[in-house]
């Protein structure tokens, strides 16, 4: 199984144009993401990764578990990181295995207008 720090390394390397981005993730200690918070609800997620540029903000939510892992709180997780990165004009990817994303496309992919998915190899 792939692990949630090699995915972010993966998913850094392959931005264009890193110099004019401020890219926060968990494994940069000292550039950790924000916690976004639904202030009506109290709602709150840590992405795995926020990249920002100038007028964009993209949220990443990786999971690396088993396709079984479509819980509620993973839907309520992408309604809020969906919201955020709307908000923000940018987009909200989602990174899983095969399985994965061949479950959770079906059931965002209706609800959102900017998500993408990333397959996890």
């Amino acid at each position: 199984m792939i692990s949630t720090s090699n995915v972010i390394a993966t998913i850094i390397q392959s931005l264009p144009n890193k110099s004019d981005l401020d890219i926060y993730a968990l494994d940069i200690p000292t550039m950790l993401p924000p916690k976004i918070i639904l202030r009506e609800t109290d709602e709150s997620y840590t992405p795995d990764i926020l990249v920002k540029s100038k007028d964009v903000e993209h949220v990443f939510s990786i999971d690396t578990g088993e396709a079984d892992s479509l819980s509620d709180s993973f839907f309520q997780k992408a309604r809020l990181f969906s919201m955020y990165a709307s908000e923000h004009n940018g987009k909200l990817y989602i990174a899983g295995s095969r399985k994965f994303i061949a479950r959770a496309k079906p059931k965002l992919r209706g609800n959102y207008e900017n998500i993408d998915f990333l397959t996890i190899q």
